[in-house]
């Protein structure tokens, strides 16, 4: 008989701690689901305000990203042409704090609560007459002490100023403390309580996002839609660099190329600085392609400014010209035959007094020398060559002085006629 009740008082000690346990655990289950829910919604109210403000700044959506949990899709992350991209979970995820109610409900049938419904708070903007978005709590606009309704973006000038009451910007938070919702909209606002917590209300800001092939829709709670248009890929590409060098009185072509998803191109040129030093004229083939003609009279550092425009998306891009480099210890070297020419571009002419040529040379590059505007001093004793053509230097009236190859074997008539 002892026994019997021995056995029966520690099954219901084992029941009771099982049972105990069990309370526990729901409780710490439901306590970090809420945990999550509240940083969820905060994380949503921030990325609400930057899309806000990406409306405002012009700003185009370039990537969306699902957020899955399972094959379910559950937010996304969104990525801007400016700006870190942003989070945001809508409606599909409130399925994970219905699992706590059950323990919420138990604990109001055991303290015996009154009763009263709780609600998760909805934070989500609305726009004003004014063109304004700001922000609401639960339908009704959000107001600061002052009574002023509470702007969800920035504004410059005079109107930031009037703004300052309103507390232009400002992102509120919720926090969840003991059992209740609390809101805040700055410093001066502190926390304001508001509902009871219950975990089976699995509201959030956003209802749902779409998107077709120009724009992204962000349909909120309140049915407010945030239209973003999405960023229209468009580059230009010119054919001679964007690294261009002059020598005086110098013109260049530039090919350039637009690639872009519209068919509406526009595009502008202008110089950085207006020294009087450049002249530029565009030639428009059609919307993908053309020239622009820079003109040098006395090149100094400068860009050429380029603009183009799809109607949508503008972007600019720079080319950099100056002024050709001096040749450094007046010396070129060249690895082949036939290329002194190209070498010689990249240089300032009209610098070249005195030269010095080191490697392998032909017919062609004796032509760019005879062509240097202002050379007196000529040294080609270091340089291979066998032969001097006929006419090589005839007719020049800069040169003074020339010393020949060790290795030449001929010189043509007239090598130096009239020099």
């Amino acid at each position: 008989m002892v026994i019997a009740t021995l056995t029966t008082t520690f099954y219901s000690c084992k029941t009771n701690t099982d049972d105990l346990w069990d309370s526990i655990h729901q409780l710490d289950g439901r306590v970090t689901s809420l945990e999550e829910l509240c940083k969820q919604m905060n994380g949503n109210i921030s990325s609400l305000q930057k899309l806000v403000q990406a409306l405002q700044d012009n700003n185009s959506i370039t990537k969306i990203t699902p957020i899955k949990e399972g094959e379910k899709v559950i937010g996304y992350t969104i990525s801007f042409t400016k700006g870190e991209p942003i989070t945001i979970y809508h409606g599909e995820k409130g399925d994970k704090g219905e699992q706590g109610d059950k323990g919420e409900t138990g604990d109001k049938g055991d303290t015996g609560a009154n009763g009263k419904d709780g609600s998760t708070p909805i934070i989500a903007v609305r726009q004003y007459t004014d063109g304004i978005y700001y922000w609401t709590l639960n339908g009704d606009w959000l107001r600061d002490n002052s009574g002023n309704m509470i702007k969800a973006e920035g504004k410059d000038g005079a109107d930031g100023e009037q703004g300052e009451e309103g507390k232009a910007g400002i992102t509120p938070q919720l926090k969840i403390e003991d059992g209740y919702w609390w809101v805040s909209y700055g410093e001066e606002s502190g926390w304001i309580q508001l509902d009871k917590v219950v975990a089976d209300n699995g509201e959030t800001i956003f209802k749902e996002v779409t998107q077709d092939d120009d724009y992204v829709y962000f349909t909120l709670k309140n049915e407010t839609v945030i239209t973003i248009q999405k960023y229209r890929k468009l580059s230009i590409t010119f054919k001679e660099g964007d690294d261009l060098k002059f020598d005086v009185d110098e013109t260049k072509v530039v090919h350039y190329t637009i690639k872009s998803e519209s068919n509406k191109s526009v595009i502008k040129v202008e110089m950085l600085n207006n020294d009087g030093c450049y002249s530029l004229h565009t030639d428009i083939t059609n919307t993908t392609s053309g020239t622009i003609t820079i003109k040098a009279s006395v090149p100094t550092t400068n860009q050429v400014i380029v603009s183009v425009s799809n109607g949508e998306v503008t972007i600019m891009v720079a080319i950099n010209v100056s002024l050709k480099p001096a040749l450094e210890e007046n010396t070129i070297r060249v690895s082949e035959a036939g290329t002194l020419a190209k070498i010689l571009e990249g240089y300032d002419k009209n610098s070249i007094t005195t030269l010095k040529v080191i490697g392998s040379i032909n017919d062609n590059d004796i032509v760019a020398l005879r062509i240097l505007p202002k050379l007196s001093n000529l040294d080609l004793e270091d340089v291979y060559l066998t032969s001097l053509p006929r006419h090589a230097f005839s007719q020049n009236k800069t040169l003074t002085s020339i010393k020949l190859p060790k290795t030449l074997k001929e010189i043509g008539s007239y090598a130096f006629n009239q020099l």
